[in-house]
């Protein structure tokens, strides 16, 4: 990785800053994001919600997507903790370059 690389990573990782932020989200703030993807997402899909914070947006495809499953892919658990346990997000710890996932694992992949 080069320098900028690793300064992304380490912040997305590790800032509170930015976690702080990601909480003050609301339902509203992801309206269009949910309304586009929507086209895409079929009954009985596997939802792989990438780089999914601190996970609200993938409790919001998962509870318009009540057949299907979704998943929150997240490089820090510090943002995902409070996600798999207020929200009872399916999250998972991992790097978007290096997904821990089987190739064809998903129907949909969405990141916003």
């Amino acid at each position: 990785m080069d320098n900028i690389e690793e300064d992304l990573h380490f912040f997305y990782k590790h800032s509170q800053g930015y976690r702080t932020q990601l909480e003050t989200h609301q339902e509203e703030y992801f309206r269009v994001y949910l309304r586009n993807i929507q086209n895409h997402i079929g009954p009985n899909n596997k939802i792989l919600d990438l780089g999914c914070g601190t996970g609200f947006s993938s409790f919001l495809i998962s509870q318009r997507n009540p057949t299907s499953s979704t998943f929150g892919l997240d490089i820090s658990y510090e943002n995902l903790k409070p996600a798999v346990k207020n929200l009872s997000l399916a999250g998972v710890i991992g790097d978007a370059k290096r997904l821990p996932f089987g190739d064809n694992t998903f129907d949909v992949v969405t990141s916003y």
